[in-house]
């Protein structure tokens, strides 16, 4: 059966339909590919749902291959749900990110760190200390962002950089 039609029960709030999706299927390839081209889906509670199922996969040790993360990369200037866009840069930790897909996720970051809602700039910035530490040539950036956050005018931003200072 496909994660879309799961998919289609979740009304964007039900987090509860959320975890029984997950619980009722294993994070293979197929349905990790099929999460990655949902990302960017028109209709905002799929994006949403897809990324939160993606994201919450990865943090239990599920990993995406070069290739489902180039997938991945290839989407992310398609996402327009800022709930989704959110679930990537919490993901971003838990993805190993190739040299080539490197700048699609800092344009994706940077883009993030600038958006209305504090808790995607606060993920943001996490993302991109994550980032830089795969890919130094970040380092410069990420430090900047920090800096930046930690005087962002949201606490939960300001809250964020003081953990991610705790990592460094």
């Amino acid at each position: 059966m496909s994660i879309l039609l799961d998919l289609a029960d979740y009304d964007g709030k039900q987090v509860a339909v959320l975890e029984a999706i997950k619980r009722s299927r294993t994070p293979d390839v197929t349905l990790l590919t099929e999460l990655i081209a949902l990302v960017d889906a028109d209709e905002s509670d799929v994006a949403t749902g897809a990324t939160w199922l993606l994201r919450s996969y990865l943090e239990d040790g599920a990993t995406l291959g070069p290739k489902l993360v180039s997938s991945l990369a290839s989407a992310l200037r398609h996402i327009d749900s800022h709930w989704a866009r959110l679930h990537i840069c919490q993901a971003v930790r838990s993805i190993v990110i190739p040299a080539g897909d490197a700048s699609s996720f800092a344009d994706f970051l940077r883009e993030s760190t600038q958006s209305k809602r504090p808790f995607v700039r606060a993920w943001a910035t996490d993302g991109l200390f994550h980032l830089s530490r795969q890919h130094a040539s970040y380092g410069e950036e990420a430090r900047l962002g920090l800096e930046h956050a930690l005087t962002d005018r949201a606490a939960s931003v300001r809250a964020r950089a003081r953990k991610i200072l705790l990592l460094a």
